[in-house]
């Protein structure tokens, strides 16, 4: 799916489901929104040693080590990008 209709379709709804009564349907919906915006990749950020040299990959989600050839975080399954 295009990156930028998901990103659409999830600011459409967010709204709608928010003013949704608290309910199971509700929990599943907004469980779906979460679900589609970590496919949205996000830039990774260096994580740097104490003397201030790259050791590796930051999920931008969950901040743990990514790595280099990953596509998405194996812990929170953020899809991530380093451009």
């Amino acid at each position: 799916m295009n990156m930028l209709k998901l990103e659409r379709s999830i600011a459409l709804l967010k709204p709608i489901i928010w003013k949704m009564p608290m309910n199971e349907k509700r929990d599943a919906y907004i469980a779906v929104l979460t679900a589609a915006r970590k496919q949205i990749p996000q830039e990774v950020s260096p994580l740097l040693s104490d003397d201030g040299l790259p050791v590796g990959w930051k999920c931008p989600e969950c901040g743990k080590l990514v790595d280099n050839d990953a596509h998405y975080c194996k812990y929170c399954g953020q899809a991530v990008c380093d451009d």
